[in-house]
């Protein structure tokens, strides 16, 4: 494997304090209760086929980026139902450091969603990539599987990659090392318990926030870290602009193997949904550009 380093990776802190640390439980917990949608989801029809082997670059940054979605309140899951934590792939340890780019010299870029606060705008994004037979990866929260089973259903069903977003989107270096391998692996078996799909080997670090420890911990636990090239600060709503400016941060930045950071929620204080808006314009813009598409493992290609 090649391993190459990015460095500049900076950012801001999260905006919203970080939570507790998920608690562990036994197969003999009582189940617990989860929230749940209140209203049947739309679906969205179509699918995409993306397996294959990994073809990856690691970054030894550790440099925070900017914030994802907020964390939310913490979840105690049941094991009940729950794949045990054997049952989830950790026997292959990964290069420890973060993906800052795709492995290739062609013009290709990967899109990256992360799923965790909310999901206004995840089924008229997994619409778009349907339509337009776009690949990509979703880094799912363990909540947010919980919280909107329906939708992470259809995002694995399409056949879009999938990744481990932690539990409850903590701040990981500010917790100890057991509390970090509980937010990773709880999620992973939240994750397969809620769509059949194993998230490894990927993993994305909330708010990108990471040190040499928990980059260590990730990577014994058999998952490769993703950071990102570019983030569309959609995620910020009009306080960042407007689609127009989510397009033309990514135009500006194009380049062989690029990353681009896009949320799948609104924005907390707007409601806005701008990664989502600005998705279909953004498609034809990367390939007005002579850019096709991969995902972060970098095994399919569609221009």
């Amino acid at each position: 494997m090649v391993v190459a380093v990015a460095g500049g990776l900076v950012g801001c802190a999260g905006h919203e304090p970080p939570t507790p640390p998920v608690e562990t439980t036994s197969a003999s917990a009582a189940p617990q209760p989860t929230s749940t949608v209140s209203s049947p989801t739309p679906r969205v029809s179509g699918s995409l086929s993306l397996n294959g082997p990994p073809s990856v670059v690691a970054s030894g940054s550790s440099a925070a980026q900017s914030p994802h979605s907020p964390p939310t309140s913490p979840v105690t899951p049941s094991t009940a139902s729950t794949p045990a934590p054997s049952a989830i792939s950790t026997t292959e340890p990964r290069p420890v450091g973060i993906m800052a780019r795709v492995v290739t010299t062609r013009k290709l870029v990967a899109l990256t969603f992360d799923a965790g606060a909310s999901a206004q705008g995840a089924l008229p994004i997994l619409a778009t990539l349907i339509r337009e037979q776009i690949p990509a990866t979703f880094f799912l929260t363990g909540r947010f599987a919980e919280t909107y089973p329906d939708v992470a259903r259809q995002i694995a069903s399409s056949g879009q990659l999938l990744g481990d977003h932690t539990t409850t989107h903590p701040h990981l270096p500010t917790l100890d090392d057991a509390a970090v391998r509980n937010e990773i692996l709880v999620a992973a078996q939240i994750i397969a318990r809620t769509t059949g799909r194993d998230p490894h080997p990927w993993f994305r670090f909330p708010f990108g926030e990471s040190d040499g420890r928990t980059q260590r911990i990730v990577a014994a636990l058999g998952f490769q870290a993703v950071g990102w090239t570019v983030d569309t600060e959609g995620w910020r709503g009009s306080a960042a602009g407007g689609p127009a400016d989510v397009i033309r941060r990514v135009v500006d930045t194009l380049t062989p193997g690029a990353i681009i950071l896009m949320h799948v929620g609104a924005n907390p204080d707007d409601g806005t949904t701008y990664d989502a808006d600005a998705l279909p314009q953004l498609i034809a813009a990367i390939r007005a550009a002579g850019y096709g598409f991969t995902t972060v493992a970098g095994d399919v290609v569609v221009r």
